[in-house]
Formats: structure tokens, C-alpha cells, sequence
């Protein structure tokens, strides 16, 4: 089955960290929002985002990063301090 409206959803897609963090322009918020109201699979995005950042932020003090992943991550986000000494 064809979804009924693919460019709306991806219109979510392309806002969506700006709509978490309460970072849209009304208008625009307003209009994802009524989207968002009708279409299930958009819902279960943002449910689960939400849901993944609140995890998150709940167990940031209980869970360590060990320090191998965390340089690697900052080297894949080009964050690293090597970069900067060279």
C-alpha cells in the first residue's frame, strides 16, 4: 500500500531534531503538528525519538562512555583535538 502523503512525512523528517528541540517557526510548527496528528508512522518517530532522548538524558550520569569510543566518535564528527594541533 502506497503511503497517502510520503511528502509531508518527509518534510517531518527534514525538521524533525528542529521540532524536538522547539527550535521551528510557529507556522511551520503548527503545520507539522496537524501532520503529525494524522499520520501514524510520523507519531511513532517522534514517540520513539522522544523516547530515545529522555533514555538518554536519564542515564547520562550512570553510563560511561569508555574512552576508545569516545575518540572515535569525536574523530567521525571531525571534533577531535589531532585535527586542531596540526
Amino acid at each position: 500500500m502506497k503511503h497517502p502523503h510520503p511528502a509531508s512525512c518527509q518534510e517531518v523528517l527534514w525538521q524533525i531534531n528542529a521540532y524536538i528541540d522547539g527550535e521551528l517557526d510557529p507556522d511551520l510548527c503548527s503545520h507539522l503538528e496537524a501532520h503529525i496528528e494524522n499520520c501514524p508512522d510520523c507519531q511513532i518517530v517522534i514517540n520513539t525519538l522522544k523516547k530515545t532522548i529522555q533514555l538518554c538524558q536519564d542515564d547520562r550520569d550512570t553510563i560511561a562512555l569508555p574512552p576508545e569510543a569516545w575518540d572515535r566518535l569525536l574523530v567521525s564528527l571531525g571534533l577531535n583535538d589531532e585535527d586542531d594541533k596540526e
